[in-house]
Parts: structure tokens; C-alpha cells; sequence
């Protein structure tokens, strides 16, 4: 169902500019959950996902967490800058 994943992550951006990172990451969990189910929803868009995931999980202090995230965006087209920064944070 399109709407109902795109919905979830509207409502996770709207959680993580609230600064409310534990509730942004359950959004995308479901988003994520949503849009595996969707056959109309592209790798790009899980990547997405998986990108605003990360971004809430390094909030969150969970930098293997969004590692993982970051790096499954890549390996989904996302973009290759947010998977260096956030191996650099990892390792300080």
C-alpha cells in the first residue's frame, strides 16, 4: 500500500524534526515493513528508508545501528557520503 508507507515516513520526518528519534526510528521500521509489501516501491525509496533510519538511529547513540542502515541504503542506491560519515563517527 503506497499511501500507508509514505504516510509512515512523512509522519517519521515529522518525529525526527521534533527531535524525537526513538519514535522517527519505530516510523521507518514500519515504513520499511509497509514498503516490503508494496511491489510498486522502488529500491530507491527503500533506501530512503534506510537513510532516515540511520540518521535517527545515530541521534538515538546507536552507531552500529545506523551503520547498518546507512549501509543498506548504499547497497540500495542510496548515497555513498552518508555511509563514510557515519564509518567515521563509528570509528572516533
Amino acid at each position: 500500500m503506497l499511501c500507508r508507507w509514505l504516510c509512515l515516513k512523512a509522519e517519521g520526518n515529522g518525529l525526527h524534526k521534533a527531535q524525537d528519534f526513538g519514535a522517527a526510528a519505530a516510523a521507518y521500521t514500519a515504513a520499511l515493513h509497509a514498503a516490503a509489501s508494496d511491489a510498486g516501491a522502488l529500491s530507491s525509496q527503500h533506501a530512503v528508508l534506510y537513510s532516515n533510519r540511520a540518521g535517527s538511529n545515530l541521534e538515538l547513540g546507536r552507531p552500529l545501528l545506523a551503520l547498518e542502515d546507512a549501509e543498506a541504503a548504499l547497497r540500495l542506491g542510496g548515497p555513498p557520503e552518508q555511509v563514510s560519515l557515519l564509518r567515521g563517527c563509528w570509528s572516533v
